[in-house]
């Protein structure tokens, strides 16, 4: 039997290049293996792989954060460092938050101006932690969140894999939130299963045709395997809290299958004919004149 491929690990061979990647992370499950399975892709791929902010081991091309550069210093190394290649590069931004903060107004030119380096042989992929507040972000521009999902062609959102077990769970019985809940009982928030080394990854990836792809799957020991979501109908494995049975078995389950419904059988049926029969009532209000005469 064969299984689709999940779309990450299309999107990691590198066959169908994305321009912008964007990574959302929180505080619950850090993006930061997704970078690493990104990089070590691109090694395999025998694709060049620049750090943007980011000390690096010596064997992998470096960029320093944005604190002490002007963005045209920066994208004049870059564009140094980007000449000198022939194939793919990946372009990766670890901090993709201090970018946006520092850089509000002008960020969508900023990023154009990073894929227009080697347009059709860049990628650049960006670390964005969705809930650290951004209290300085002018009031006139959409939430940063907003922005970036709506200029990037590939956005990977990666979930603790025990805590989306957790949520379908409440979900299929009806109950809160477990999250929710933990946020109502501490002031300091320090989650269960957080930053899990089973990582549930939701992708979208929106093709130049315009097309979107949409695919869950899980990432655990640097294997990618596609997700089966939980169904919401309940189920004989599944146990809920009722005083009865919703579930059949197989013979009352092949009983349901065979009964013949009557609107069924008469839609085959081109003999029969429809008629409509009246029984006068003693209480019924019989006039004989025409009750809608004086309309004509």
């Amino acid at each position: 039997m064969l299984r689709p491929t999940p779309l990450l690990s299309r999107l990691l061979a590198l066959r169908e290049l994305s321009p912008l990647v964007l990574i959302r992370d929180d505080c619950h499950q850090s993006g930061l293996p997704l970078l690493e399975l990104y990089s070590h892709a691109a090694r395999k791929s025998k694709a060049t792989v620049i750090w943007l902010g980011w000390h690096a081991n010596d064997d992998i091309q470096t960029i320093d954060g944005f604190a002490d550069k002007t963005p045209e210093s920066i994208l004049e190394e870059l564009r140094t460092k980007v000449d000198r290649t022939t194939g793919t590069v990946l372009l990766i931004i670890r901090d993709l938050t201090t970018l946006v903060a520092s850089s509000a107004d002008v960020l969508p030119q900023i990023l154009g101006a990073l894929i227009g380096l080697a347009p059709g042989r860049i990628s650049v992929i960006g670390l964005f932690h969705y809930d650290v507040l951004l209290p300085n972000w002018p009031s006139h521009l959409p939430p940063p969140a907003a922005l970036l999902t709506h200029l990037a062609t590939t956005v990977l959102t990666p979930s603790s894999f025990p805590q989306v077990q957790a949520r379908l769970d409440a979900g299929l019985r009806a109950r809160a939130d477990p999250r929710e809940l933990e946020l109502e009982s501490s002031d300091v928030l320090t989650t269960l299963n957080r930053n899990s080394p089973k990582i549930h990854i939701a992708c979208e990836h929106r093709r130049k045709s315009g097309r979107s792809l949409v695919d869950e799957c899980l990432l655990s020991d640097g294997q990618i395997t596609k997700f089966a979501k939980v169904s919401t109908h309940a189920s004989p494995s599944v146990e809920i809290d009722m005083p009865f049975d919703l579930s059949l078995n197989d013979r009352e389950r092949h009983a349901r299958d065979n009964v013949s419904l009557p609107h069924f059988a008469a839609r085959h049926d081109d003999t029969s004919k429809d008629y409509l029969y009246y029984e006068p009532d003693s209480g019924d209000d019989m006039d004989d004149e025409e009750p809608d005469e004086d309309m004509y």
